[in-house]
Order: structure tokens, then C-alpha cells, then sequence
């Protein structure tokens, strides 16, 4: 035997059995996302590219019995694919045999088992049940019409065996809600001979979202309106307006293809073991549509098999559903569950493809003709776009579910109410937030969050103004995290630091937070990003860590601060109860009678529950004229009397909004009957009544009140939630404070006066004027001159004053021109004015100037008492008070005299209320500390230095993150960001349309406050002042009042 020639005796690895073409082939013919699941596929199988295909789709054709030896050759080309024909949807053979060419299981769904909705008993109760229960009882109607639907397809003998929605067709009116049988010449020419452009109406009100014509010579978008008007480039505009309810389809929707999606390329959904349908957050890949919202929305519901399940239905347990092409999907829509049937046939990308914005722009391989346009999901699985699909079906179109909140995703899956934290808000405690999350992730709730449009954010592989899902929370004691600081560290070996206290290193509990892109791509590059050096090698087994971009990836809590704005969580409960009732009318206040329901054979107990009210969605409603109520929630609790009929003690309550959801969380205790009353302001327009869902730990049963004449006094339930019964703050002067409405931030400031006070009560949907009288009773009444305007055009809805101001043109004699006078019983107080906004406020912030005058008789006797001043005469000084929430009042600073005119002053765009009153407001004194300077409460008693460091960091760091969005507010978008279709968002870009809103604003801001509906008469009624407020008014400096028996 010859020797081995030196060098030779290590072979390298032999050359893998396959090609990078049968990579590339394999991957457009099965859908699979990435080239090593692709190698592995056909490294399993030695470079047999059809076993593969065969193998990973998990398709067996029906190999006949071989008769003799010959026919191994014809066997086993029977079994090859034709890998062009597997791009194609395959039809079946034959009658009575799947597309696969095996027999079809015979249809086979059980009716019997399905229940409906609960009926009410004789004096007219209804019991909740179960929220699985609830589902398949509301959309029972729907479960029948779909299964004998597939039963008449598996009967029929002419051929036409497949579901075809004609109710959602496959056309431009599908894309976005045009007339896809009109012509692009029907559109008409503007004044200036220019074809017009179709535009949107962004603002809210009843004409949200509708469509209009407007001159052809402006800009395509409102990135490109203002940076034309940055160039100062002219854009000369004829002011033509018409609307487009009518308008056809853009060119880009007529060009999009449709293609049919059927087995066996393509399925439902994976199975398990078991044969249970198996879904994944993985799964959810984002489109072209811009529904980040609703898809990270889905991922998280994705994690809780029993609710993604109850929205899938009961196809993904029909083999006959996918033979067919008939998917019955189950949406939380206008307040009940809805079936909602789809087909199988999905827009495909194509050059004619349009990208809205927030979209995502890589979408599959333009080389297969089945690359979705817009949602998919993996492993060529049809659920998540069937979703998306059945969810553009019910509200008109797939353009009409671009840009939303993550919070109304998750409860048109779920049903479940939300809580949505601010981390920007003013006052935010991050360590309270952190316990949230931490138990909410305990508790498997879904969460989603979201960032403003921060350009800084591509820097750090974030996208701006978009929807990401919260996947896993985790705080962790006792772990390392790598530090990589030198190149010498990184010859020797990894430097690997403790920070935790309980390991010896004495830092704090490394937190952590699993964020998921809908995009399935374009992950966080910073700190525990994918490339980031602090993680090991045991960190990155016990958290999963991966180097792969599928858009997960983990993130610290303090960046999560930094770049993160909102946090969106369904309060999905395993085994609770639920159940939706209609109003009978909403002529009248809709009020409903609630009772723990009784348990049979078992002592009941107390439930945990939340009371919802729900309004129809505007969503795709473009063309009806009606916008959401401020419908708000008022709780009482039944108690008798032996002399009168039934009391109603206010218990608690929701201030409303012009928004979609009002909801108050409350126990239910047991043998207590309850009293859920709806009110609003605006008072309830025409359409369906709201609906109430009531969501408990225990069952409920409830009934309508059908005689409003016994519904109690809205009064006591509104002073509740205006002004508390006990304060949990020194001074209510000093910042902002919550209380008396649940889950809702009210936001007080009060102005001192003489034997009293004036509150200005801020919620998300308007501000309350109270007058509250501390004097004991036989003193004075408490009188003020008040008037109440707005201070930006468009931003109050109404404006309330009870008595109202004179009219225009009439003698008044009051110190302030269009001010009214009020009076306030010693020991009472009562709503002044309130103003209703036309949209929510999130920072319970609104624009209006408000003017203010006492008339007391002891200012004749007293002068230079505290922070008054003496009146000289028939002249009256004023200034200005400014209520933003940032700013606070000291009582050691002295007064500065400033005359009305001087002070008085107009912010176009600022969100505050402006007070003009007596008292001048005193310049914030220096910080004492580091918490005060932030608006921070004082640390608890014996927190460490470690948590001090903790808390001041994560304050700090939110600081800064809001100075840089304030900082870049206004500044252009980027173009990328924004869309350049035919759908635009309304913008004035000319000179004329400034002159007209500069006009509307001096009117607007002149129009003084009306007289209150009859309806709201009960608002204004005089109550009592609660006893631990009036202590607080009364400790106040300058509010004692030296008139009448108490000086």
C-alpha cells in the first residue's frame, strides 16, 4: 500500500446533495421563509427536490398496489411532483376525492351541540355565561348558514363545488371602497382645468374618513404641503370642494390581481400531535396595508390558544372547510360577536401593488405569482390573512382598516376591555408601571405598544408611528450580562459583569421586555438587541435569545421608556363571564339593573367585574353622517327606604368622551342590586343606542330599567367623580392628582377666593367649572362673575353656562364684558359652565380662556389680606393664570399687579386653559430636589439608594425622551413614512384657506357660552360640599372669607 502523501490525510466535508437552485425552487414552490429550513429539507431527503416539497407540505398521493415487478418504475413516478404545477392550487380528480388526490372525509358537523344566547326569565333577567359560550351563542345563526352552505357544496354534482363570497368580491370596491365599475374620466375637473384629487377627511366629526374632490394642483400629501411650504414654493389652488361619495376606484386597486388559495400548497393552519389546530405568533407577517395595529393586535392573541381559537372558528376543525374554500371567522364587532364568512381568494403583489403608509414595504418573492399583497403567515398557513380579510369585509375595505390603535384590535379579537398606559404622560411612576406589566404578564394578558414618529428611531432599527407586540416580561435577580469593552478583553476572554445585589454585585434586578415587528423583520439594534455583547451565553438559553432578524428581539426597560410611547393591554381573564344588552332607548339616560347572579347549590360571592359601554365603530362608515356620543358611566347602589321609594348611592363612574369605549372597573357584591346608568352631554344622536357588556369573575344577570321617571339625579354621581371625598394630596394646589372617576385622570386646579374656591375639573372629554363655597352655613353666599370661551377653533364642541351670559347687543353691567353672574349657597357648590371637546384628550388638556371676578363685601374691610388685593373703586384687576399641568403654585412668592389688557393674550396652538381672574399666578420656586424638580412624589420610607437611582433614571429618561419629541414637533416627515396615493389626508395649504381660519378663529373665540339643554338642567343643581374637600378649600390661603358671622 502506497503511503499518504503529507497534507492529505483531512478530507474536507463532502458537497452537500443539493443545488442553490433547488433551494430557490424549493422555496418558491413551498413558502418557506428562510434557506437553512430549506437545506435541512433537502439534505433529509439527498437532493430529491420532489420528496421534499412532498415531505414539508406533508402530501402522500395514493400510491395504487403494485401487480408485478414492472410497475416500481410507474409507482414511483406516480409519486413525483410536477414542482410547476405545486405553484398551482390543485382542483380534485374526482368526485368523492381530495385535492390531493386521497379520499375526502364525508362532511360531518354537529349542529346539535351549538347553543344560543341566553333568553330572559319572567321578570326579564338575563344571566352571562361563559366568554367560549358567548362567542358560539351570538354567532349561531352564522355556524348554521356556513355548515349547510359546505353541505351543499359537498352535494352538489354541476362542478360548482368552491365558496365564492360575492358579498366581498374580488375586485377595486374590495381594495378601497370605490365604485369599481365607474371610470377614472368620471372623475370631475377642478376650476383650474386640473383633474381634482380625491381626498380624505381626517378631522373628527360625522364626516371622518369621507372623501372629497379638491383642486388637482395641491400637493399629493401633507408631507409634501409642508415642505413645499418650507421652500416657500407657490402653490396656487382654486379652492374646488365637492364630495366623492361616489368616487371610482384608483387605477392602482382596478391593476391588483386576486389569486385563489387551496390546498395542498396551502392550509389553514398547522396541526399538533393531537390533531388540534397549532397557531403561533411567529405566524404573522405584515402586508402592504398599513394594519400594524390589528396584526400585532393578532400576535399577542396568538399566544392564548383558547382566543385565537374562538376567532378562527370552527374551520380550523373542518377538513371540508378548507376543501371548499369556506372559513367562517368570528370578530367582537359593535358590541357582539359576528360570524363572518370568507373565501379563499387573496390580493397578490404585483407592480400595481400600492404600500400605505406604515406598511410593509419587502413583501414575498415577485418571481411566484401566490406572494400575498398583504398579510401572510408562515409555512404557507391562510389564518392570518383570512383574518385580516374577514376584518376589511366588515368594515368595507382593506384601505379602511389602515391606521388604528392597538387597543381596538385587541378588543374586536377578544371582547375583552383594555387599559392603555401613557408612558409620556405627566406624572408617569415607571415603577408602578413596571409592577403592571409584570402582573399583567403573569396573568397572560395580551400587550401591544407603540412609538410616535421619532426619526430618530431608524437609527436604532425602530419604526416610527407604528405597532409592535409585548411578547414576554421578565425580571430577572442573579443574572451576568457580558461587557466587551477592549480588544485585549476580547482575545483574553468575555469580561462578564454581576448586577444584581443578591449575586454580590449590588445593582439592581436586570428587567427586560420580548418585543415583536408585525413585519416579521427590522429588529432593535441597541443595547440586548441581536448583535448586542451583553448577552451570554446562559442568559441567551434561558431567554431564548437568536441572532436571527424575525423581528423579535429583546429590549431594557429603560430604552423600552425612551422609545416607546404607549401600552395597550386586553384584560383577557381565563374562565370569567360576559354578556352584551342593548339599551330599549336612547331617548332617555340608558340605565340597566345589575345583580351577582345566584349560585346554585353554592354560596356565591362577591364578583370582580367591568361595565362597558360600546358604540357603533366609524370605522368604514365613512358615508353615514353620525359621530361618537360622549357616553359616560354612573354607578349606583340600591338601598331602601322606609318612606320614599328606593335610593341610588353613587358608587362610582366614568366621565365620557366623544370616543368609541367608556369602561369603569367595580366589585359586585352579593344581594346588592346596582344601578349602570349611561349620560352624555351631547346627548345621544340618532342610530342604535350604546351597548352595554358587563365582563366578571363570577355571573352576572341583568335587565334594562324600562321607567326612566325612577333613574336618580345625575348631580351627586358627576360631584363624586369631580371632587373627592378624601385627599391623597397635602395641597391640591401643588400639580395634578387622580381620583373619583375610575381609570380616568382628572385633573384639578383650583383658583382661591374669598370664603371659597373655583375648581377647574380637566377630563379627556371637556372641562367642568365648579363653584365651591367652604364658608359654614349663615354666611354669604359665595358670588363670581364667570365667563367661559374657547381658545382654539375647533377644539370645544359646546360651551355651557348656567345662567347663561347676556346676549350680544344687551346693556351689561358686570366688571367682565360677556360674563354672567353666579351664587353659591354657604356650604354648597354646583357646576358653573362646562365645556365639551370634539375630540379625546389624552393629556386631559384643552384650549379655553376662562375670566373670572369675585363680589364680596369684605374686600371694602380688608386690604392686602395674603395674596388679595383691595378694590379701588369700580376698577377691577385682572391676570392671567395659566393651568398647564407642568407648572405649579408656591404660596411664598409675592404678587405682581398687571393690568387685563396687558395680560390678557390668545396661544394658537398651546392646550391649556387660561384663567383670568384676581389672583396672579406666582413663579415656581426652586427644586428642593431632584424629585420635585421632576413633578416626581417623594420616595417611599427606607427605599434604598439603589432604588432612588432606579427611579430618578427611569424619570430621567422619560424627560428626555419627551423634551426630543417636543423638540421635533412639527418637523417634517419623512417620505418614506407617508403616503403618495390616491387617498390623502386633508390639508390647507393656500393663502386663502388661512385668511378663512384666521377669520373662524376670531369668530369662535367670540362666541360666548350658551344656556344648557333642558336635559342637562339636573347638571347645575346645588350639593353639598364634600366634608374633606371643604377642609382643604377652607386650609387654603386667602379663601376665608371675613363677611357675615366668620372673618
Amino acid at each position: 500500500m502506497p503511503p499518504k502523501a503529507r497534507g492529505g490525510g483531512k478530507k474536507g466535508p463532502p458537497p452537500p446533495p443539493y443545488t442553490e437552485a433547488d433551494v430557490a425552487e424549493f422555496r418558491a414552490v413551498t413558502g418557506c421563509d428562510s434557506d437553512a429550513a430549506a437545506k435541512r429539507s433537502l439534505a433529509s431527503t439527498r437532493g430529491n427536490l420532489s420528496e421534499a416539497v412532498l415531505r414539508y407540505l406533508d402530501v402522500h398521493a395514493a400510491v395504487p398496489k403494485p401487480t408485478h415487478g414492472d410497475d416500481k418504475a410507474e409507482t414511483v413516478a406516480r409519486r413525483q411532483a410536477n414542482l410547476h404545477e405545486a405553484k398551482r392550487p390543485r382542483v380534485e380528480a374526482a368526485e368523492g376525492t381530495g385535492a390531493d388526490g386521497t379520499a375526502s372525509a364525508p362532511f360531518a358537523f354537529d349542529l346539535s351541540g351549538l347553543v344560543g344566547t341566553p333568553r330572559p326569565d319572567e321578570h326579564g333577567w338575563v344571566t352571562s355565561m361563559t366568554q367560549e359560550l358567548e362567542a358560539e351563542a351570538e354567532t349561531v345563526d352564522a355556524t348554521v348558514g356556513w355548515a349547510r352552505t359546505i353541505e351543499a357544496l359537498e352535494a352538489a354534482a354541476d362542478g360548482r363545488r368552491r365558496f365564492e363570497d360575492a358579498s366581498f368580491p374580488p375586485d377595486a370596491s374590495s381594495i378601497d371602497g370605490g365604485r369599481a365599475d365607474k371610470e377614472s374620466e368620471s372623475v370631475p375637473c377642478c376650476r383650474c382645468g386640473a383633474r381634482a384629487k380625491i381626498k380624505s377627511v381626517h378631522k373628527d366629526g360625522p364626516n371622518h374618513g369621507r372623501w372629497f374632490y379638491a383642486c388637482g394642483n395641491q400637493p399629493a400629501n401633507a408631507w409634501a404641503a409642508r415642505a413645499m411650504a418650507a421652500k416657500r414654493v407657490p402653490t396656487p389652488t382654486c379652492g374646488f370642494f365637492k364630495w366623492a361619495d361616489d368616487a371610482p376606484s384608483s387605477e392602482s386597486s382596478k391593476a391588483m390581481r386576486w389569486r385563489r388559495f387551496e390546498p395542498p400548497r396551502f392550509r389553514l393552519t398547522r396541526g399538533t400531535a393531537s390533531g388540534a389546530p397549532k397557531f403561533a405568533p411567529s405566524d404573522v407577517r405584515q402586508g402592504a396595508v398599513g394594519d400594524c395595529w390589528l396584526l400585532s393586535a393578532l400576535a399577542v392573541v396568538a399566544e392564548r390558544q383558547d382566543l385565537v381559537a374562538r376567532v378562527v372558528g370552527p374551520a380550523a376543525k373542518c377538513p371540508a372547510a378548507t376543501r371548499r374554500g369556506a372559513f367562517l371567522m368570528r370578530l367582537f364587532l359593535a358590541g357582539r360577536w359576528r360570524g363572518v364568512a370568507v373565501d379563499p381568494c387573496l390580493p397578490v403583489s404585483g407592480r400595481s401593488t400600492k404600500v400605505l403608509a406604515g406598511a410593509n414595504k419587502v413583501g414575498a418573492r415577485s418571481n411566484d405569482e401566490y406572494a400575498l399583497a398583504y398579510s401572510r403567515a408562515a409555512d404557507n398557513q391562510l389564518w392570518v390573512p383570512l383574518v385580516e380579510k374577514a376584518y376589511a369585509k366588515s368594515h368595507g375595505s382593506y384601505h379602511a382598516i389602515s391606521g388604528g390603535w392597538i387597543a381596538e384590535g385587541l378588543l374586536d379579537l377578544t371582547g375583552c376591555p383594555t387599559e392603555t398606559i401613557r408612558l409620556d404622560a405627566s406624572g408617569f411612576k415607571s415603577e408602578e408601571a413596571w409592577r403592571k406589566l409584570l402582573s399583567y404578564a403573569a396573568a397572560k394578558f395580551p400587550m401591544g405598544c407603540a412609538t410616535q414618529g421619532d426619526p430618530s428611531h431608524r437609527e436604532v432599527g425602530l419604526v416610527g408611528n407604528h405597532a409592535y407586540s409585548v411578547m414576554e416580561v421578565r425580571e430577572l435577580h442573579g443574572a451576568s450580562v457580558g461587557r466587551q469593552t477592549k480588544l485585549t478583553s476580547f482575545v483574553a476572554k468575555e469580561r462578564v459583569e454581576d448586577v444584581d445585589a443578591a449575586a454580590g454585585g449590588g445593582g439592581p434586578p436586570l428587567r427586560l421586555l420580548r418585543i415583536r415587528n408585525p413585519w416579521g423583520r427590522k429588529e432593535w439594534s441597541g443595547e440586548w438587541g441581536a448583535g448586542s455583547e451583553v448577552w451570554t451565553s446562559k442568559l441567551g438559553a434561558e431567554l431564548g435569545h437568536t441572532r436571527v432578524d424575525d423581528g423579535t428581539f429583546w429590549m431594557s426597560w429603560h430604552d423600552f421608556l425612551c422609545r416607546f410611547t404607549v401600552v395597550d393591554v386586553c384584560k383577557a381573564h381565563e374562565g370569567w363571564h360576559a354578556i352584551s344588552v342593548q339599551a330599549v332607548s336612547a331617548e332617555n339616560d340608558p340605565a340597566f339593573e345589575v345583580e351577582v347572579a345566584p349560585d346554585r347549590g353554592a354560596s356565591s360571592s362577591s364578583s370582580w367585574a367591568y361595565a362597558m359601554s360600546l358604540q357603533p365603530n366609524k370605522r368604514g362608515l365613512c358615508s353615514e353622517r353620525f359621530w361618537y356620543a360622549d357616553v359616560g358611566i354612573a354607578v349606583y347602589r340600591k338601598g331602601e327606604s322606609k318612606t320614599q321609594g328606593p335610593t341610588w348611592t353613587p358608587v362610582t363612574g366614568r366621565l365620557g368622551a366623544r370616543e368609541r369605549v367608556a369602561q369603569v372597573e367595580l366589585m359586585f357584591e352579593v344581594g346588592v342590586t346596582y344601578l349602570v346608568r349611561f349620560f352624555s352631554f351631547t346627548g345621544f344622536k340618532a342610530g342604535p343606542p350604546p351597548i352595554l357588556r358587563l365582563y366578571s369573575a363570577r355571573p352576572l344577570r341583568v335587565r334594562p330599567m324600562r321607567t326612566p321617571n325612577l333613574i336618580p339625579n345625575l348631580a351627586p354621581a358627576l360631584h363624586s367623580m369631580l371632587l373627592p371625598s378624601s385627599s391623597p394630596a397635602p395641597n391640591v394646589q401643588e400639580g395634578t392628582r387622580r381620583g373619583g372617576s375610575s381609570d380616568s385622570d382628572i385633573k384639578r386646579r383650583l383658583l382661591p377666593l374669598c370664603g371659597g374656591a373655583l375648581v377647574v375639573c380637566r377630563c379627556r372629554g371637556g372641562a367642568f367649572v365648579l363653584g365651591v363655597s367652604a364658608s359654614p352655613r349663615g354666611s354669604p353666599p359665595l358670588r363670581v362673575w364667570l365667563r367661559i370661551r374657547s381658545g382654539r377653533v375647533g377644539g370645544m364642541s359646546a360651551l355651557h353656562q348656567h345662567p347663561p351670559p347676556p346676549a350680544p347687543g344687551t346693556v351689561h353691567e358686570g366688571p367682565i364684558p360677556g360674563a354672567s353672574l353666579h351664587e353659591i349657597p354657604a356650604g354648597r357648590c354646583r357646576v358653573l359652565a362646562l365645556a365639551l371637546a370634539l375630540s379625546p384628550s389624552d393629556t386631559c388638556s384643552h384650549a379655553l380662556e376662562i375670566a373670572t371676578e369675585q363680589v364680596c363685601d369684605c374686600r371694602a374691610k380688608l386690604k392686602g389680606i395674603g395674596d388679595r388685593r383691595a378694590g379701588a373703586g369700580d376698577e377691577d384687576e385682572v391676570a392671567v393664570v395659566d393651568l398647564d399641568e407642568t407648572e405649579t403654585e408656591t404660596e411664598e412668592e409675592e404678587e405682581e399687579e398687571t393690568d387685563a389688557g396687558e395680560e390678557e393674550k390668545e396661544e394658537e396652538g398651546d392646550d391649556e386653559v387660561e384663567i383670568i381672574g384676581e389672583v396672579k399666578p406666582k413663579p415656581k420656586e426652586d427644586a428642593s430636589t431632584l424629585f420635585e424638580e421632576l413633578g416626581l412624589p417623594p420616595p417611599p420610607p427606607g427605599a434604598t439608594d439603589e432604588a432612588i437611582a432606579r427611579m430618578l433614571a427611569d424619570a430621567l429618561a422619560v424627560a428626555a425622551a419627551r423634551g426630543a419629541r417636543d423638540e421635533r414637533r412639527g418637523e417634517d416627515d419623512s417620505p418614506d413614512d407617508s403616503s403618495d396615493g390616491d387617498v390623502e389626508v386633508v390639508g390647507e395649504v393656500a393663502s386663502t384657506a388661512s385668511e378663512r381660519r384666521q377669520k373662524k378663529r376670531a369668530e369662535e373665540l367670540a362666541r360666548p357660552a350658551t344656556a344648557p339643554p333642558a336635559r342637562l338642567a339636573q347638571v347645575f343643581a346645588h350639593l353639598p360640599v364634600p366634608e374633606a374637600f371643604r377642609r382643604e378649600v377652607s386650609a387654603m390661603r386667602g379663601s376665608r372669607c371675613s363677611g357675615g358671622a366668620q372673618t
